[in-house]
């Protein structure tokens, strides 16, 4: 078997001619016997034991210095390659490569955002654009230049981003989006595994980007400037994650007919970068997301930073626990109903449970909100039959498991006083947001 130098792991060479793999290896080797290990053509395994002992191979080949099989040094992705191979992200050029990525606008987000998707590889990229290149565009619109000016954007990002990687498939879509069945449409169409949102006109196409996307299940990411202030986020993942319109209202009515936006093109760069970023994530499984039901707001000149989130879901906990508050209601009634209806409380019981695996399942929109309410809904089981038995009966509990019955029913009673008072908590400070948003609306005229 042949072995290949591991091109990915860094070679440190000190003064005095001698190697090391800082990564894995602190071991310094002369250098004659590295520039051997780095024949393209390989070497066979029992050639290098004989050369290095068997020892030493072992150990190279345990710390991945050595593999058996080659690294392309000089491949369009082969930086692309490393940093995966170091994350452990297997797969993920193939995931790229098969991903469709489309981007509404080609301006200063959507053109460099269009260059970081050709450079990542993605397989299919739609760019949607109605204008034409301007001089004022040229100090931070990537790609345009001064022979560009008075032509489509979309072609000509298009046509120079064929330049870069041809492997990237790339379609140019000249259209302005000035309805939502417009959008919806183009969403058909297309069939993207995620949309890039950097329009900014017409005014309410945030909420029919909101609409259309959440019809047809698909997932977003959104980033515009608002005066001279980055707002990135949020990423629309499907039903249960917020969307732009969750943070600000969009008034219908208005549109905007006139003055210069302000922007810099490290400001534009910088937000192409985070939405670029958060895309690939969304397409290979990797990482964490930025944006998920939430908005960055950020103005790099003055370092102001504000995270800005929604009272639909800044307090996951108190979702969870107004879940469960609102199906205990409901486990109240049907054990109720039972009871009387099945004369028996143990037929009761088991209605009752039954209900609370199916309502843990499917309507908590959280994991763990949902392995809460199978908890709760067990205990407060427990303790209607203890109720049943021993209050509305009168009969007396000499099993060994009556202990644990009063104990639970004791856990029983205090978890519904929480649940009470968590639900009664949330109702509060979501009716104060929304008084404050709404106030906030008014003073803003919206």
């Amino acid at each position: 078997m042949k072995l290949y130098l591991n091109r990915y792991q860094p070679i440190i060479m000190n003064a005095s001619d001698e190697v090391y793999f800082p990564y894995v290896d602190k071991t310094f080797y002369p250098r004659e016997q590295i520039d051997d290990l780095r024949r393209e053509e390989g070497i066979d395994e029992e050639e290098l034991v004989r050369s290095y002992g068997k020892e030493q191979i072992d150990k190279w080949k345990k710390v991945q210095i050595l593999l058996p099989f080659p690294i392309q040094a000089c491949g369009r992705y082969s930086r692309e390659s490393s940093f995966e191979y170091f994350l452990h992200m297997d797969g993920c050029r193939n995931k790229l490569e098969s991903a469709r990525v489309l981007i509404l606008g080609c301006g200063g987000i959507g053109s460099h955002v269009a260059w970081n998707m050709a450079a990542l590889g993605i397989g299919h990229v739609f760019l949607v654009d109605s204008d034409v290149v301007e001089e004022s565009n040229l100090n931070r619109q990537l790609l345009y230049d001064t022979d560009d000016i008075g032509k489509s954007k979309e072609e000509v990002l298009g046509s120079k981003l064929k330049k870069i990687n041809p492997n990237t498939k790339i379609y140019p879509i000249h259209q302005r989006v000035d309805c939502k069945e417009a959008l919806e449409d183009l969403l058909v169409n297309t069939r993207p595994d995620v949309v890039v949102k950097s329009f900014d006109s017409p005014i309410y196409i945030s909420r029919w980007l909101d609409e259309a996307c959440e019809k047809l299940n698909c997932p977003y990411v959104c980033g515009i400037m608002n005066g001279t202030r980055q707002l990135l986020g949020p990423t629309y993942l499907g039903r249960g994650t917020a969307r732009f319109s969750d943070f600000f209202y969009i008034d219908p009515d208005m549109e905007k007919v006139g003055g210069i936006a302000p922007s810099l093109s490290f400001e534009l760069m910088e937000m192409a970068a985070g939405l670029s970023e958060e895309v690939f994530k969304l397409l290979t499984g990797y990482g964490n997301l930025n944006y998920k039901n939430r908005i960055i707001e950020s103005e790099n000149i003055s370092n102001i930073k504000n995270v800005i989130t929604t009272d639909l879901y800044d307090a996951k906990s108190a979702r969870g626990r107004g879940d469960i508050f609102r199906n205990l209601l409901i486990l109240v009634f049907i054990y109720w109903i039972g009871s009387i209806f099945l004369h028996t409380g143990g037929a009761a019981l088991a209605l009752t449970l039954l209900y609370a695996l199916i309502a843990s399942a499917l309507i908590s929109e959280e994991e763990r909100s949902a392995l809460l309410c199978a908890n709760v809904f067990s205990l407060f089981c427990i303790g209607m039959n203890y109720f049943n038995q021993t209050v509305a009966r009168h009969e007396p509990m000499n099993h060994p498991g009556d202990l644990l019955v009063q104990f639970t029913t004791v856990i029983t009673v205090v978890s519904v006083l929480l649940l009470l008072f968590t639900a009664v908590e949330m109702l509060v400070w979501n009716g104060k947001k929304r008084i404050i948003r709404y106030m906030r609306g008014r003073g803003n005229g919206e």
